[in-house]
């Protein structure tokens, strides 16, 4: 958890091997984990938008990225090797 939480995932994907991704919603966290098999998350604890207390709407991004598996679908399968070879 960050202020903007852009700054946290830039610094992890400077890290060769590691992949992490900017979320803001229950939504893109799960998908991030199932589809593109993110290993780390960052969140904003400044702005997330509704009536809901931050820590609320952050701790239910992090849930949902944390019950997330990674689908191993072919596609996406295929698209992960593409990553690795960069």
């Amino acid at each position: 958890l960050t202020g903007a939480g852009v700054s946290a995932g830039l610094r992890l994907n400077s890290i060769r091997g590691i992949r992490a991704a900017l979320t803001h919603n229950n939504y893109i966290a799960s998908m991030c984990r199932k589809v593109h098999r993110v290993g780390y998350v960052s969140t904003t604890m400044q702005y997330h938008g509704g009536t809901h207390p931050l820590t609320v709407i952050a701790e239910a991004v992090i849930d949902s990225y944390l019950s997330s598996g990674f689908d191993g679908e072919v596609r996406n399968q295929k698209r992960l090797e593409k990553l690795r070879e960069l």
